[in-house]
């Protein structure tokens, strides 16, 4: 990796935003350029690998590794109700994997309530801290382009 791509990671990991990084490694530039030149920067394999390698570095800090991380948010995801209720509870007739979708059984007056995990919210954070996803989106067009590609559209309704 250049110095200036060392840089640029640097800058990023700031506030993780690619056209203010590439400003501050580029002071002289004008706007348009870093609006454009950044996402480039940030689509560089090394670049990515860097911020990758960080991130894993990062999630270690919190007092465990990636892989003990992901275990503990997918035993939540699997959590088992069977092993709560008595044993010939109508629950433990249901199949395995419906029974690992739940996450709390409350008595009420008019019979019980159950609540079930977020399974979408568990595998979401198992990706994130995987760097599979992110919460960064990157425009390749100018707001001009934008707006000049719009203009083209068919008026909705309208036969192409």
């Amino acid at each position: 990796m250049t110095p200036k791509e060392e840089r640029f990671v640097a800058e990023y990991r700031v506030d993780e935003n690619a056209t203010r990084a590439y400003q501050r490694i580029h002071p002289r530039c004008c706007p348009a350029t870093a609006q454009t030149e950044g996402p480039l920067y940030l689509r560089k394999p090394q670049i990515q690998q860097a911020l990758a390698e960080l991130r894993r570095l990062d999630f270690g800090k919190a007092g465990m590794g990636p892989e003990e991380a992901a275990a503990i948010v997918a035993n939540a995801a699997r959590g088992e109700m069977g092993d709560y209720v008595g044993e010939h509870d109508p629950i433990r007739k249901m199949s395995l994997d419906i029974r690992r979708r739940i996450k709390s059984i409350t008595p009420t007056k008019y019979g019980r309530r159950i609540e079930l995990h977020d399974a979408p919210h568990y595998a979401l954070a198992i990706a994130k801290g995987l760097g599979v996803y992110t919460d960064t989106l990157e425009v390749s067009k100018s707001l001009a382009e934008i707006v000049a590609l719009s203009w083209k559209l068919p008026a909705e309704g309208a036969a192409p």
